[in-house]
C-alpha cells in the first residue's frame, strides 16, 4: 500500500488507540497500543509524503477475551491393574477468542498447571508448557492422572493458568472415578467461557 521508494520524505500520524514511539519521520514507524479497540478498525495510521500525497491504514487493537473448552476424547482408563494403579487420560481443546468473539489465531499461549486438591492420587507437580493457537484460535491440551494402586475411587483437581502476554485466564479441571469406575469430569470452562484479565 505504501510507496517504499518515497519513505525518506514520509511524515506519520496516528489516531485512535495508538501512539507513536520515537520519530514520526522517515521510513520506519514504531507504534504501541494505548487501549483495546471497541470496534473493528477504530485506529488509523496515516502517512503523508512531503513531496505530496497521503496514505492511511485502519488498525484494530485485539486482545484475548475468553477461553472455552471442548473435548477431543472422552476421559478413559488406560490401565487399571492393581499393581500399577489407575491411569485416566483425557484430552480436549481450548478455543481463545478476542473481544469481538473472533478466533485469536497464531498466538503463543503459556500454561502453568498446579495441583489444588486430590484423593488417592499421585501428587501433581507444577507443569509449565506452551503452544500456538491455530487459525480457529484452538490449542490442544490434556492430562494423565495416576491414582494409587488399589484405589477404587479418587479425584484430582488442578488449576490451569493460560497466559497470553499480560493477560491470564484461570481454568479449573477436576477428574474423578467412583467404586463402579464411572469417570466424571468437570471444568469451569466446559459450558461457559472463562475471561482473560
Amino acid at each position: 500500500m505504501y510507496d517504499s521508494n518515497r519513505f525518506e520524505d514520509a511524515c506519520w500520524t496516528v489516531s485512535g488507540n495508538l501512539e507513536i514511539v520515537g520519530s514520526a519521520r522517515g521510513p520506519v514507524l514504531q507504534v504501541r497500543p494505548t487501549n483495546d479497540s471497541t470496534s473493528i478498525g477504530d485506529s488509523t495510521i496515516n502517512l503523508k509524503y512531503i513531496s505530496g500525497g497521503t496514505e492511511s491504514m485502519s488498525v484494530t487493537i485485539r486482545r484475548p477475551k475468553y477461553v472455552g473448552m471442548a473435548f477431543t476424547t472422552q476421559p478413559h482408563f488406560t490401565d487399571s491393574r492393581v499393581n500399577v494403579g489407575v491411569n485416566i487420560d483425557y484430552s480436549f481443546k481450548y478455543q481463545i477468542v478476542d473481544q469481538f468473539y473472533a478466533p485469536f489465531f497464531g498466538t503463543m499461549v503459556n500454561e502453568i498447571i498446579s495441583g489444588l486438591d486430590s484423593y488417592n492420587t499421585m501428587p501433581s507437580p507444577v507443569v509449565t508448557r506452551s503452544g500456538t493457537t491455530d487459525a480457529n484460535g484452538i490449542i490442544p491440551d490434556g492430562r494423565t492422572v495416576l491414582f494409587y494402586p488399589g484405589a477404587t475411587s479418587g479425584y484430582s483437581l488442578v488449576e490451569q493458568s493460560l497466559i497470553i502476554g499480560e493477560h491470564t485466564a484461570t481454568v479449573f479441571t477436576r477428574i474423578s472415578f467412583d467404586e463402579k469406575f464411572n469417570i466424571t469430569f468437570w471444568s469451569n470452562a466446559q459450558n461457559y467461557p472463562v475471561g482473560f484479565h
